[in-house]
């Protein structure tokens, strides 16, 4: 596959001029892989440059349109607006192949995590729900993260020979390399990465640090990533009087991220979302020992960290529960090691570069079959 050059249009509905954000690296990375089989042309949702992104929206549809005098072999698409546009081209050129990427089986079972209003969050759930409808069964290939999600797409009506598991994110080398902290320096450090956002349960963690600070004067917390509700969490820390122990980085620069994650000694994840996060990932492939919520629903987490193995899961987000666990990697060193070993063997098994590279060769490979 790799030596028939091909041609590619790569449309995601994510804006690559924004800072480093997980969904930015996520497509970069995927544009990185696809031009190991091809030419690729980009095209994306400027929000940063038209700043609004209902004008944003209209320019990314006229851009698809104009993509249609061009002869592409196949479109990568990256959100139901994307796909269900390129969709509704294809019916003038039949021959062009579509490829749909998402992180979960369903778009419109995403919205509840999403923190919108009632009446957001009901007419986002109508138009994505019928979406899923309109586009999932109509695409060439449905590319998931998870095998186990299969059978969601079939309720769907997507046929089975369409839906292949490919990565949407992978780890890079630098991650791998570095070393496993045997001891605890100074002080415990425990390091959350994430958006300051709704479905990040980043209060749950703040109480659950306020109770480990307690009795354990010698640990710290680092927040790292920014968002709308940084300003609510810093005014939390400072009612609880832990300024001092809990540090904010802000945003990290992504070549940064590796050697910040050596310093630490724990990573904790309070996502509330079924998918499985490219920042617990690249903690798991640093070798950190990684505390996270067990999910009411979707089994991918477990499937890839197995709790007790290589992740410390905690049956929900109870402060009590978290603090119990962040206060038993600080005493058991045996623990820590063992968990932050095994999560980096999960993660070289299955997020590495070289595993994204045969998943496409081969999804290329059935999708391009016959063509040209």
């Amino acid at each position: 596959m790799a030596n028939l050059k091909r041609s590619f249009c790569f449309v995601t509905e994510a804006d690559l001029d924004r800072e480093a954000a997980g969904g930015v690296i996520a497509e970069k990375q995927m544009l990185h892989i696809l031009g190991k089989f091809g030419d690729v042309q980009v095209i994306y949702l400027q929000r940063k440059k038209r700043g609004s992104t209902l004008l944003a929206l209209l320019l990314l549809n006229l851009e698809i349109l104009k993509s249609f005098s061009k002869d592409y072999d196949v479109y990568f698409c990256r959100g139901l607006v994307t796909s269900f546009s390129v969709l509704f081209l294809r019916l003038f050129r039949k021959r062009v192949k579509v490829v749909h990427r998402t992180p979960l089986p369903s778009a419109a079972g995403e919205v509840r995590y999403l923190g919108y209003n009632k009446l957001e969050a009901l007419v986002r759930y109508g138009i994505f729900h019928f979406l899923d409808k309109v586009v999932l069964p109509r695409v060439d290939a449905v590319c998931i993260p998870f095998s186990e999600y299969t059978s969601d797409l079939q309720a769907m009506g997507v046929k089975k020979d369409r839906i292949f598991v490919v990565l949407h994110f992978y780890v890079e080398e630098d991650f791998f390399k570095q070393p496993i902290k045997k001891t605890i320096d100074e002080n415990f450090k425990i390091c959350s990465v994430s958006g300051f956002h709704l479905y990040h349960n980043l209060f749950a963690l703040i109480e659950a640090f306020e109770i480990l600070a307690k009795s354990e004067k010698g640990s710290e917390l680092f927040l790292v990533g920014d968002g709308i509700l940084r300003p609510f969490v810093e005014k939390k820390i400072a009612e609880k009087s832990l300024a001092e122990r809990v540090k904010f980085t802000g945003k990290i620069p992504h070549l940064s991220v590796p050697s910040f994650l050596a310093k630490m000694d724990a990573f904790v994840s309070v996502s509330r979302t079924p998918a499985i996060s490219g920042s617990l990932l690249e903690a798991a492939a640093a070798g950190k020992a990684i505390i996270a919520v067990k999910k009411s629903e979707g089994t991918i987490m477990d499937y890839y960290f197995r709790p007790g193995i290589e992740t410390y899961v905690v049956d929900s987000f109870s402060s009590d529960q978290i603090a119990e666990a962040m206060r038993s990697l600080y005493h058991d060193s045996q623990l820590r090691i063992t968990l932050a070993t095994k999560a980096r063997e999960a993660a070289q098994r299955y997020f590495t570069q070289d595993v994204a590279l045969q998943q496409y060769s081969s999804l290329l490979n059935e999708i391009c079959r016959g063509s040209k």
